[in-house]
């Protein structure tokens, strides 16, 4: 495409770019950013290959269908990954309340 693929992507990337580090930080703990952000350019990534290349759809309709592939699929996946680690702890503290603390052995 020459010089109209720098055209194309400088626009794009720049919003890509800010969109990605405010769902990054408002959507997980700081120490998890970078996991969280990684996951989000790998599934935009993919799904971009998958958009243009398997699907043969043009290049900016498949960088935004990408982008939202991407990010829906990555914030979906957070909030699952929360709701379940809660689910789990509320379990384990029902569990406690009515069955008490377990026994704290020593080894050796």
């Amino acid at each position: 495409m020459g010089t109209g693929a720098i055209a194309i992507s400088l626009p794009f990337s720049c919003v890509l770019g800010l969109l990605s580090s405010m769902t990054s930080s408002t959507m997980v703990k700081s120490r998890f950013i970078w996991i969280y952000a990684s996951c989000q350019f790998a599934m935009v990534v993919l799904f971009a290959h998958i958009f243009y290349s398997l699907v043969h759809v043009q290049a900016v309709l498949s960088i935004l269908l990408a982008t939202f592939a991407g990010f829906g699929v990555v914030m979906s996946g957070s909030s699952i990954l929360v709701e379940f680690f809660r689910w789990r702890r509320r379990w384990q503290a029902s569990s406690e309340q009515q069955h008490g603390p377990l026994p704290i052995t020593q080894a050796g």
